[in-house]
């Protein structure tokens, strides 16, 4: 009698089992099915706004300090892909995201195209030309590698492992396996790291390193250079100039003025001074004249400099 009873009782246990097992998997593909609903729902609502224009699409604004152009665009696109945005809505998209800096920098460029555009007007593939070509940092290995060897410095409180990882992202800019002469390469960088003219290193960080060879920094140094030591001769021999000109006329009025300064007697007798008030206007006058006249030489000449140095390096 107990046996049939256990019997019934583990035959009662197995199907209220299958029945629990049954109603399980009934409730998990109703929640499948709403799960595969709602995520419709959503792509289509998404993509009803994006066609709108109704999403903002908020992505942090590139910096050229401190993130390279290749990291950043490969973040933006990852980010373009997780929101599904549209292709023709990406050129809008990044330059509402970007600083001030970066569009005008793509205002200035684009105004100089043939047929000159505003920046909500380019391509996608405008945009990213632009930016590479004015902020790809393997072109100016060069800066890179000067900025690597003397630009890192440890920080207040930072460890050895955040100084390691710091270090390591600067040496992706300066593209270090793709070097294929070390010694033309360190050559380069000692000479770079060592020059200590701001004009000079101005030069060459301006020019793509592909460009460069050894031989042509040390032109270019030269260069600039003596090109700078030609414009400050010129400027101290057309002050000095000036300044003896000015000195040697003031002397002559002065020494004229004290001539002309003849004592007179008046009807009562007295001595009176004449002619001293109207010298020291005169000289005062073409004082005046000749310092302002040295001034716009000494302008000229700097104009002329910028202009040679413009022309060299551009």
């Amino acid at each position: 009698m107990a046996t049939k009873e256990n019997t019934d009782i583990q035959s009662l246990i197995q199907l209220l089992s299958k029945q629990i097992e049954k109603q399980e998997m009934r409730h998990e593909s109703q929640i499948q099915m709403q799960m595969k609903f709602f995520d419709t729902l959503f792509n289509q609502v998404n993509s009803n706004l994006s066609e709108s224009g109704l999403i903002n699409y908020v992505f942090p604004p590139f910096s050229p300090s401190s993130e390279i152009w290749t990291t950043y665009l490969a973040r933006f696109i990852t980010f373009v892909e997780a929101n599904s945005i549209p292709p023709e809505r990406i050129p809008l998209v990044f330059l509402t995201n970007q600083s001030t800096e970066i569009f005008n920098k793509l205002q200035t460029v684009s105004l100089q195209f043939p047929s000159p555009k505003q920046p909500n007007n380019l391509t996608w593939e405008e945009i990213c030309a632009i930016m590479s070509k004015n902020f790809d940092s393997y072109k100016f290995i060069a800066r890179e590698k000067h900025r690597f060897y003397t630009g890192i410095r440890r920080q207040p409180g930072e460890t050895p492992l955040e100084l390691a990882a710091r270090i390591r992202e600067m040496a992706k800019s300066c593209n270090f396996p793709a070097i294929k002469d070390p010694l033309e390469e360190a050559l380069k960088t000692a000479f770079v790291c060592s020059v200590s003219n701001e004009t000079v290193l101005k030069a060459i960080f301006h020019k793509a390193s592909e460009e460069l060879k050894f031989e042509d920094i040390i032109d270019i140094a030269t260069e600039v250079e003596e090109a700078s030591k030609a414009a400050k001769a010129q400027l101290d021999s057309t002050n000095s100039e000036n300044e003896n000109v000015i000195l040697q006329e003031v002397l002559v009025l002065t020494i004229w003025g004290r001539a002309s300064a003849v004592a007179k007697s008046d009807i009562y007798g007295r001595n009176v001074v004449i002619g001293m008030p109207r010298v020291i206007i005169a000289t005062r006058k073409v004082i005046q004249r000749k310092l302002a006249k040295a001034m716009d030489q000494k302008n000229e000449a700097n104009a002329l400099h910028q202009q040679i140095h413009f022309l060299k390096h551009g």
